[in-house]
């Protein structure tokens, strides 16, 4: 078997202890990387005892002294001590299947406590699977508490399920291409050797640069044949020091304990640096790496895999390879940390979530909609002003991330309310224009609404101002399929920068947003006032619904109820509210509005919004 074959290297056969020194080294990577009752374990563990017929089955690693368990169904147990367990001698017999028919009768295990106890085990069949290695490392098993003869149909399903579970995790934590560990399992492996350590560790990230141009003139191909050679030098030059990982793409990380890295890290440069030749075509790479230093209770793995990755950008000139090194957390790298971190996963303290600020029609008193503007929730940065939150995500290339994440809460938070019956208007949510040139990004969108059972007419995406211009053809490309998919489409910022007439003209929107800039303060500024007009013109030549921002006082909002401008935001009516506050709001809504003249329904509603934000229609 496969345990055997491995065991022999230039006709030099090693002994068995040597062999399992081998095996055990390997399951430790997966020991460190597998979740606890991981789902898709679980969920497979699951149809396997349904498929057999078994009370019992479950997935297990084996090391040197325990059995661990990291799915199960039916049982409940996280490990046992591997002498004497089902599960080791099915790794130790060197079969595609391990079979206890009868346990009264086997003497191996005629004496065994999950047999002679609870839950009275007396049949037991496993398939090992096995590493990228070749080791057995661990066991698909099925367990009854009567003597079972394994059908024919039961091997079939337990080996080919055996051979799916190696191919998950294969494929879950390692990197398509390379086969080099990916992020998630580079973070919990650093995660669990610092937790061991209470020295230096660094992190080093190597980015290879422009390989979006060499997809663009020789295609993906070619990219991934030259990805496998840059890991392949990579690999050879570690020689199994360090750990490695590729996160995909031209992202490669190393992590090493204790020694200074410098001059193995400038070796490195040295040789990604030394062009490479496919099919006759010679590639000169260019790769930037960036390594941060902390000691193991300064930081956290996934910290300090991010502090890596911003080194390595730090001082990034195209088409020029450097090393850039970084000692500890300053208090602004902490908090990119912290905001990277809150864009893969909320924690109790913190988190980002969306606030909704109503928007007013003031023909009619009521609530036509809500904006969602983003809110970081973080114990060690309270006083953050969201600008610097955005200014930060920006810098890390991280908007796009962001504006999905965004999205996804405003959909999930949409379901919410209309699951307690609400009516609820039409939210919306930004998108920024570099996050219209993501790929794939109307399937993800629409993939989101169909999880949460939301559609796109629900939705209005505001396209922000970055710096692009509208009239870009891959925008009003990417414009047109959202607006093909049923979402309604607003350009916010109108007036500031690219978001003008001229860049407007073949986008299909139906609302143009204003910035607080040219409504603040607008019956008191005569210059704010005439810009105000000169807008309002140009929307209705378009004829195009304008709302806007920033309305802080009455005076401004009687010029614009004179200018005929209904659609109101801002503070004079209400803060952005967080979500657990909107179906109170649309509750009161629902209730009419008493007030008879415009200025009354106004009134009214202020009142209700304001009671609502202090909390005195909670319950």
């Amino acid at each position: 078997m496969i345990n055997e074959a491995i065991c022999q290297t230039d006709n030099v056969e090693l002994d068995r202890a040597q062999c399992e020194q081998l095996r055990v080294k390997e399951v430790e990577h997966y020991m460190a990387v597998v979740q606890q009752n991981d789902s898709s374990l679980t969920a497979l563990s699951t149809l396997l005892a349904s498929l057999c017929k078994v009370p019992f089955s479950g997935v297990s690693l084996v090391d040197s002294n325990h059995i661990w368990i990291k799915a199960h169904h039916g049982i409940e147990a996280s490990s046992l001590p591997r002498e004497g367990a089902f599960c080791a001698k099915a790794i130790d017999c060197n079969q595609e299947l391990f079979a206890v028919p009868n346990t009264l009768v086997d003497s191996d295990f005629k004496t065994n406590p999950l047999v002679q106890d609870a839950p009275n085990i007396r049949f037991y069949a496993a398939a090992p699977f096995y590493g990228k290695q070749g080791f057995a490392i661990g066991t698909l098993w099925i367990m009854d508490t009567k003597p079972v003869e394994l059908t024919e149909d039961m091997k079939t399903i337990l080996k080919s399920m055996s051979a799916y579970v190696a191919q998950f995790l294969g494929d879950i934590y390692n990197c398509e291409v390379t086969q080099l560990p990916n992020r998630t399992s580079f973070i919990r492996r650093l995660q669990g050797l610092m937790n061991q350590k209470s020295e230096k560790v660094s992190v080093g990230s190597i980015h290879v640069q422009r390989l979006r141009h060499v997809t663009n003139i020789y295609g993906a191909d070619f990219r991934d044949e030259l990805l496998e050679i840059i890991s392949k030098r990579i690999i050879d030059w570690n020689n199994s020091r360090w750990l490695l990982a590729h996160f995909g793409r031209g992202n490669f990380f190393f992590a090493c304990f204790g020694k200074d890295s410098r001059a193995d890290v400038s070796n490195l440069l040295s040789i990604l640096s030394v062009p490479i030749t496919l099919s006759g075509i010679t590639i000169s790479t260019t790769v930037n790496i960036g390594v941060a230093s902390a000691y193991s209770n300064e930081a956290n793995a996934a910290a300090l895999t991010d502090m890596a990755e911003l080194a390595s950008t730090k001082k990034k000139r195209s088409g020029v390879a450097n090393v850039h090194f970084q000692d500890g957390l300053t208090p602004n790298q902490q908090m990119a940390m912290d905001i990277r971190a809150s864009l893969h996963q909320d924690e109790s303290d913190n988190y980002l979530t969306p606030y909704y600020q109503p928007q007013i029609d003031m023909s009619s008193g009521e609530i036509v909609g809500f904006e969602a503007l983003l809110r970081w929730h973080n114990s060690h940065f309270q006083n953050t002003a969201v600008w610097q939150v955005l200014k930060l995500v920006e810098d890390m290339g991280m908007t796009p991330v962001l504006d999905i994440l965004m999205f996804r809460k405003v959909c999930e938070d949409i379901a919410n309310w209309k699951s307690q019956g609400l009516k609820v208007p039409r939210i919306s949510t930004n998108i920024s224009r570099t996050t219209l040139l993501t790929e794939h990004l109307e399937r993800e969108m629409a993939e989101i609404l169909q999880r949460t059972g939301i559609t796109a007419e629900e939705i209005e995406l505001e396209i922000t101002e970055d710096g692009l211009p509208l009239d870009d053809k891959m925008l009003s490309n990417h414009i047109s399929s959202l607006r093909h998919l049923g979402f309604n489409i607003a350009i916010d910022d109108f007036g500031t920068g690219t978001s003008n007439i001229g860049t407007i003209a073949n986008i299909d929107c139906h609302l143009l947003k204003v910035d607080r800039q040219f409504v603040h303060g607008v019956s008191l500024n005569e210059h704010v006032a005439a810009l105000l007009r000169l807008i309002k013109g140009t929307a209705d030549s378009m004829n195009l619904p304008l709302l806007v921002e920033g309305v802080e006082s009455q005076d401004d909002l009687d010029w614009l109820s004179d200018m005929g401008i209904d659609l109101i935001q801002g503070w004079y009516f209400a803060k952005a509210m967080p979500a657990r506050l909107i179906p109170d709001t649309l509750t009161q809504m629902a209730q009419g509005n008493p007030g008879t003249s415009r200025n009354g329904k106004a009134e009214h509603l202020r009142c209700v919004l304001a009671k609502i934000c202090r909390g005195e229609m909670l319950n």
